[in-house]
């Protein structure tokens, strides 16, 4: 996902950086946060019930 401030995803990206969930990499990409990642890592498992 592109952190371009013009792009029609501006603000809704501009708001999960704000909130910690995305960093913007050096080429301008809006990417998980390492602590997201790893949270998402941690739940994919068979033997995690979600619900």
């Amino acid at each position: 996902m592109s952190a371009d401030e013009d792009g029609p995803w501006a603000h809704a990206v501009a708001g999960l950086t704000d909130a910690g969930l995305l960093t913007v990499t050096t080429d301008g990409d809006a990417v998980l946060a390492d602590d997201v990642q790893y949270s998402l890592r941690a739940i994919d498992t068979d033997d995690v019930n979600l619900y």
